[in-house]
């Protein structure tokens, strides 16, 4: 259910032929001599290769995140026993893991075939077909970019052999403080002794079963860590009703610097997705 979530909070063909239209703006006045790009940014991909400038790609999570293939005939820089990105699914699999792992491929291929997704596809080839440009391929923004920038180290991901074009540069920091002097969240943080930070990034969609359970993580732990949760509104639905959330969970849609809630002294432990 989350995998799907965030396939359909990501695929969204009209904003992304909206915000191709407005880089091709940028791009007739700038004429670069090469483009950086990040993974998600499928139109700076396509604008790239519709113009054939050179791009870097700009990973900011494990590089297997972009070079495993979630369609069971698609091509992939892993091994094909790998585990799928978002799958869960550990290094060492068994036999039943390694059929989950074969059953989530087909999985998230059948989700193409939902009435919703079948829509999409058909208004993404119109779109594509009136702007000149490829069909999509998971593996080209990579086969193509004249170098990949990952934000991580190897000790993050499984082991598997990075292909050459890859390069790994660990995490890519501003300098902090970024929040305002002001912010409220960082004044409550001075106020606490020990707080336990859960953010699971902007894509991320979490079911009513994951997020009761972090609910329930927090209220075991009352009286020993306080609870920071950024939450996005349109999932604070599935929250329990505000009466019945333990007293140590604050919710918040959004912080002002993620890197100083981190970086702050009073918060032991970062809870996120891998």
């Amino acid at each position: 259910k989350a995998h799907r979530a965030v396939v359909r909070q990501s695929y969204r063909p009209a904003l992304q032929a909206r915000k191709y239209r407005e880089l091709e703006q940028v791009v007739d006045e700038v004429r670069p001599a090469l483009m950086v790009v990040d993974c998600v940014a499928g139109f700076g991909v396509d604008l790239a290769l519709a113009r054939g400038i050179p791009y870097v790609l700009n990973v900011p999570f494990v590089a297997s995140n972009v070079l495993t293939s979630h369609n069971p005939f698609g091509a992939s820089y892993t091994p094909k026993t790998f585990p799928v990105p978002n799958s869960g699914l550990p290094a060492r699999m068994s036999v039943r893991q390694k059929l989950a792992n074969t059953l989530f491929k087909w999985r998230t291929l059948g989700m193409f075939l939902h009435p919703d997704m079948a829509a999409l596809l058909r208004e993404d080839a119109a779109i594509r077909k009136e702007l000149g440009i490829a069909p999509p391929n998971a593996m080209t923004r990579v086969d193509e970019a004249a170098a990949v920038v990952c934000s991580s180290v190897a000790e993050l991901d499984y082991p598997f052999d990075i292909p050459d074009r890859v390069s790994l540069v660990g995490a890519v920091l501003p300098p902090l403080p970024e929040a305002p002097d002001d912010d409220e969240v960082t004044r409550w943080l001075d106020a606490q002794s020990s707080v336990v930070y859960m953010g699971f990034g902007t894509i991320t969609r979490l079911t009513r079963e994951e997020v009761a359970a972090l609910v329930e993580v927090a209220r075991r732990m009352s009286g020993t860590h306080q609870f920071l949760w950024k939450l996005p509104k349109e999932q604070q639905h599935l929250l329990p009703e505000a009466g019945s959330l333990p007293d140590n969970l604050r919710v918040e849609s959004w912080v002002p610097s993620q890197l100083d809630v981190l970086a702050h002294p009073n918060v032991s432990v970062f809870f996120s997705h891998g």
